[in-house]
């Protein structure tokens, strides 16, 4: 085909029609110019950007993850402000043809992220954050609108004269374009962060999900209306309405997500409705002068006009409903990131001549370099906020004997049910006050997108198949009707990855100020498992305890309590955590089928084997204590003298049978010679020594294991 271009000029805009010469090139033996064919020009460009980005990922990884910052810094690099200042770079990769093939490539996959995104976040947050999520979205549209327009009139009057070939109407709508937010902006920067199931993060998300919904509705009622003023085909003004309206119910996912039909033809008219209109041509940018400090100032006066709106509108109802108020200041930080989306935005708007080269590239900047900081602010002040540092010591040991034990149980799959259950019958109290239990059903992020922690607050209907979820959360709620008295039981369900579910749990602990955490597990223990131990044991606010459940616990909602004799063994060495495990026995002695057997081990000379005199002096006061208040009780106290490792193990091995439950410390003292050599044979460090030698294989022992760390 011979290669004629042909130029002509509509409306004062010049348009270039070139002829197709295929997709695919036969290759360079064949004397052909790949370059000059789509589809390798589509693949270099890409494979070129995504180097540059990689680039700039490599040299930011020391600070953080900014995917933002490194997709402009992308973009910049390859503009003609760096590389593309090369004439023979810009004539062989992204001269005028190659720009078009791009720019639609980019158009359609941004079509399709939007709808990928929409997709991933679920609607259900709005109605579990409550109507606070309503109200701020609802400000989050007003205010940062209201004021953005005002301050774009004050800038123009009163600070001076606008930016330089910058129009009034133009100006105006900047501040509008400014004020916009988009939730899929949020949900990323969140989902980086391992945010999206903290109490900021889910109430961000929420808000701004509702700010989406309001925002589209009135751009699509805007454009109805312009529409039906400007084209005389009423019909046509009907259809893309209706098309727009699709769109929106899309963006909102009403119910038509669950048909795949209706899916495809959603996504038929996404990519109909970001069609180019040749009503509406790309102009030849317009020449301004350069930037001055003064433009520089007017803009970034709006921008932050703009940016304090969104923290008001958010801070306002926040501290209204009792929002802590570090809360909400990183909640409204979160709200003012921006991202890709909105330079999608600021680019349409630039080919759609609402905007200026100047304009975008003020917004654009500004947006970079404020997203960064804000990025690094919710960083931080996240991880002040996650230290939970308690205002008191949250352990069973400095829980006063009349107060309430609060116990937050988790496990991760419908069969822990009846051992967590078999736990918290030990633990409740025959009288004084309840015993508070917080339940959390732990499952890994498989088919949803989107992390959940839910609150179980309503009764399960009993004209409704119940889920798994459900049946499990029936099974608490039924606990605590037979025992309305002695157990209050609050039932949660957290959805996460296996990364960051301890998060969860040591978000309700922090939260709910429980006593003490206890993770159900069976025999065989998954090493993701082990990782989530490890996260609890480091991170959790209060102590925490590991139970290996081995079947010897009976199922006490179907054996009477009188005909039930269950024994239990705490074997105390001594440390802290030693001690915190013997608290918690006192409070199973009190349960009336339970008989306790303490076995404190003591060296040769028959003394403690600790050599810290502090640690030795708590541990004799703490005993001491034991003996003589559970004088009255099922309790049997030996002093037992292990001189080695050995002898340990011969003491396990005839005894560890004789019991269903036995209970011990996670930390010891380093180099002790009862214990020592045990660690190099171990099987799960995170029970500590003793606790790894009841489930080896060695002692094959069948018994139960309650480890605890304080």
């Amino acid at each position: 085909m011979e290669n004629i271009t042909d130029t002509f000029q509509y409306q004062g805009v010049d348009f270039i029609c070139e002829p197709w010469t295929g997709a695919g090139s036969m290759g360079i033996g064949r004397g052909e110019n790949p370059l000059k064919f789509t589809l390798p020009l589509l693949l270099l460009q890409i494979s070129v950007v995504t180097i540059i980005s990689v680039f700039f990922q490599f040299l930011l990884r020391p600070f953080g993850k900014f995917a933002f910052l490194t997709q402009i810094l992308a973009g910049i690099c390859l503009g003609p402000s760096v590389i593309g200042r090369n004439k023979q770079y810009v004539s062989t990769f992204f001269y005028a043809r190659s720009m078009y093939i791009i720019e639609s490539y980019e158009a359609v996959c941004f079509l399709f992220i939007c709808y990928i995104t929409t997709c991933q976040v679920d609607t259900r947050m709005i109605k579990r954050v409550g109507k606070l999520a309503f109200i701020n979205g609802i400000l989050l549209f007003l205010i940062p609108f209201i004021w953005g327009q005002f301050a774009a009139v004050l800038i123009s009057k009163r600070l001076g004269s606008r930016p330089a070939g910058v129009p009034p109407a133009e100006f105006h709508h900047v501040a509008i374009v400014e004020s916009m937010m988009f939730f899929q902006v949020g949900y990323g920067v969140l989902s980086s962060l391992k945010m999206l199931n903290t109490e900021p993060g889910r109430l961000a998300l929420a808000s701004m999900m509702v700010h989406d919904c309001i925002s589209w509705c009135f751009f699509m009622l805007n454009i109805a209306i312009k529409l039906n003023v400007e084209l005389e085909d009423k019909n046509q003004v009907y259809l893309l309405t209706l098309s727009q309206g699709l769109v929106s119910l899309r963006y909102m996912r009403l119910p038509i997500r669950h048909q795949s039909l209706g899916r495809i033809c959603e996504i038929t008219l996404f990519l109909w409705c970001g069609r180019p209109r040749s009503s509406h041509p790309k102009t030849p940018a317009s020449r301004h002068r350069a930037f001055s400090w003064g433009d520089v100032i007017r803009y970034e006066i709006l921008f932050g006009v703009i940016r304090f709106a969104k923290m008001i509108a958010i801070a306002l109802p926040c501290l209204y409903y009792n929002v802590p108020l570090w809360h909400a200041i990183l909640v409204g930080f979160i709200v003012n990131i921006q991202g890709i989306y909105d330079v999608q935005i600021y680019k349409q708007n630039l080919n759609y001549t609402k905007i200026s080269n100047k304009s975008f590239g003020a917004m654009v900047m500004s947006a970079m370099v404020s997203s960064t900081l804000i990025i690094v602010i919710v960083k931080k002040l996240y991880q002040t906020m996650s230290k939970r540092n308690p205002y008191k010591r949250r352990t069973v040991q400095h829980c006063r004997v009349e107060a309430p034990l609060r116990i937050l149980t988790c496990f991760r799959n419908r069969e822990a049910v009846r051992p967590v259950l078999d736990i918290v019958e030990l633990s409740r109290p025959a009288i004084g006050s309840p015993l508070s239990v917080f339940a959390v059903n732990l499952e890994e992020l498989n088919n949803h997108s989107l992390p959940l922690l839910i609150h179980h607050t309503q009764e399960i209907s009993p004209f409704i198949v119940p889920s798994r979820r459900d049946q499990i959360v029936k099974a608490f709620h039924n606990f605590e009707r037979s025992n309305p008295e002695t157990v209050l039981i609050e039932c949660f369900t957290a959805v996460a990855p296996r990364k960051t579910m301890h998060e969860d749990v040591c978000v309700i602990a922090f939260d709910q100020e429980t006593d003490l955490v206890i993770l159900t597990l069976d025999a065989g223990i998954e090493s993701w498992e082990r990782l989530l131990c490890r996260n609890l044991l480091q991170n959790c606010p209060c102590s925490v305890a590991l139970f290996i459940d081995r079947g010897r616990l009976p199922d006490f909602r179907f054996v009477p309590l009188k005909k039930l004799s269950i024994n239990i063994c705490a074997i105390f060495i001594g440390g802290p955590d030693d001690r915190e495990m013997l608290a918690y026995a006192t409070r199973l002695a009190n349960h009336p089928s339970v008989d306790i057997h303490v076995f404190r081990l003591v060296d040769q000379n028959g003394i403690s084997p600790l050599r810290d005199m502090v640690e030795r002096n708590h541990d004799m006061r703490v005993i001491n204590v034991f003996r003589k208040e559970n004088s009255d009780k099922h309790i049997i106290f030996r002093e037992v003298r292990i001189e080695e490792a050995v002898d340990l193990l011969e003491l396990l091995r005839k005894e560890g049978d004789d019991f269903d439950l036995m209970m011990v410390g996670i930390r010891h003292e380093e180099n002790l010679l009862m214990l020592e050599g045990l660690s190099e044979w171990s099987d799960m460090k995170e029970l500590g020594e003793v606790g790894d030698l009841l489930i080896s294989k060695d002692l094959e022992l069948s018994v139960s294991v309650l480890a605890v760390q304080q």
